[in-house]
């Protein structure tokens, strides 16, 4: 139960923190797959570590 609860958070908190990550990207004039590439790659990373 704990598990989902943690489970449900983590992924409240990736949905908030991309879409933050994609407005800033954007306001500097990003292109859509430098951002894409930017998130995919802080989620490999953010994997191997305990969140």
């Amino acid at each position: 139960m704990l598990y989902d609860i943690s489970q449900y958070l983590k992924c409240c908190y990736m949905l908030y923190w991309t879409s933050d990550v994609w407005r800033t990207m954007k306001k500097d004039g990003r292109s859509a797959l430098q951002v894409f590439i930017f998130i995919f790659r802080h989620q490999l990373f953010s994997r191997d570590k305990n969140f």
